[in-house]
């Protein structure tokens, strides 16, 4: 394992919103471990006052393109401690992306920081606080047994009233009464709108205050009891996905300008054709109907034990590349035909490719091992033929994100 330190001057000045942040997380509200992500350092978010130490990855830094933001990395006013995360970590993270359905949503980078963070907790508090299977979303069936219908107002009596009653004395009365009624209901205007303003100022974010919304939704997210105090380690990213991994673990996250997920999430795949649900999250076809009809969807549990599936209201079949019919398949090494079915030998012969290459890695040093276990690869192909895999690790199922149907421009004369 090695640790790089990237070492940084102090700057002239601050910004404003870091002053005020600084007087509200000072002292025991540091952080004592902090993992960053490549979000907050692209979005330039004072982190100086959060932390007494930051820590990242090889490959966010190398996911920084511009000159400016490198130019603003390099000039960090605190020491940003470059670390590799070990085998074991990566291995408990994998695994568990697996089970919450997120493990295909995130690239190599996202699972070593959440390697990463998984390790420095180890380290600092051990990992009997750490879960090793994802909670279940809980959600409510919408049913309130305790409802009661509403009475039907109770139909008034009409009275008769005689021709010759004097009426001068009830047209007086109804206007004195309409009088006070008018005043009362003004009144009761005038309370409202006061109240009404009062709530409005109280519930506005201005210029003034909004130093003050950040910092109190910075902690929004952290997974414990005592929310005044900072946690030892943490991790900051702009993620999701990996935002619902590290909180399905009971690990700590820190917001950036409180962009944070609400809701902890499980996913499945569900066939859009045969209705089948899988929690198999590497398959790319439906196990019951054998088509490559499968979304990722989220789960969850209501209160009398039953899976609900959230689908999208909107949902629309892909028709990408259906315009025309498909090319006819050719022979030779080089063929290169499209993936269409499972028991397809191009399918096979991926798979194969695959779990080739991943023996070869787990022959390798450590770091081989890492992307053994997260499944990035390389475009090379040890038998001499085109590789058959994308950088997901996964054979290419059609077309792949690729409109075959697309224009592809003028052709140069």
């Amino acid at each position: 394992m090695t640790n790089e330190t990237t070492t940084a001057q102090q700057p002239t000045s601050n910004a404003n919103t870091g002053i005020k942040i600084k007087k509200t997380l000072n002292g025991n509200n540091k952080v004592e471990s902090l993992i960053v992500d490549s979000g907050p350092l692209i979005k330039g978010h004072q982190l100086v006052h959060l932390a007494n130490s930051f820590y990242t990855v090889r490959e966010v830094l190398d996911e920084i393109k511009d000159q400016n933001t490198r130019d603003m990395v390099a000039s960090l006013p605190f020491d940003l401690v470059v670390r590799n995360p070990s085998s074991e970590a990566v291995a408990a993270v994998a695994a568990f992306s697996k089970k919450t359905g997120d493990y295909t949503s995130m690239s190599t980078t996202d699972m070593k920081i959440l390697a990463l963070t998984w390790m420095i907790e180890k380290e600092t508090n051990g990992l009997s606080h750490i879960r090793s299977q994802p909670l279940h979303a809980m959600t409510s069936n919408g049913t309130n047994n305790d409802a009661k219908p509403v009475p039907k107002p109770a139909l008034q009596k009409t009275q008769n009233i005689a021709v010759d009653q004097n009426v001068e004395p009830l047209v007086e009365a109804v206007k004195s009464k309409s009088s006070d009624n008018v005043t009362k209901t003004n009144s009761k205007k005038k309370q409202a709108k006061v109240a009404a303003e009062m709530d409005d100022d109280a519930g506005w974010i201005t210029p003034q205050n909004i130093a003050k919304h950040k910092a109190k939704d910075l902690y929004g997210s952290i997974s414990v009891k005592n929310a005044a105090k900072a946690p030892s380690v943490a991790c900051m990213t702009t993620d999701f996905a990996m935002q619902n991994v590290l909180l399905q673990m009971n690990l700590n996250v820190l917001s950036v300008d409180g962009i944070t997920v609400r809701k902890l999430r499980s996913w499945v795949l569900r066939c859009h054709s045969c209705y089948k649900v899988t929690k198999d999250m590497n398959k790319q076809f439906c196990p019951s109907c054998g088509n490559s009809t499968l979304n990722r969807v989220s789960v969850g549990i209501n209160a009398n034990g039953q899976t609900i599936y959230y689908l999208k209201k909107n949902f629309q079949v892909n028709l990408r590349g259906t315009r025309y019919s498909i090319p006819k398949p050719k022979t030779g090494r080089n063929a290169n035909n499209l993936i269409v079915c499972e028991d397809q030998k191009e399918y096979q012969r991926a798979l194969q490719q695959k779990q080739r290459r991943d023996k070869q890695l787990l022959n390798q040093d450590s770091m081989s091992l890492d992307s053994a276990i997260l499944g990035s690869i390389g475009h090379k192909n040890s038998d001499g033929g085109p590789s058959l895999l994308t950088k997901s690790g996964m054979p290419l199922v059609g077309y792949g994100h690729r409109n075959v149907n697309a224009s592809r421009g003028r052709r140069r004369k």
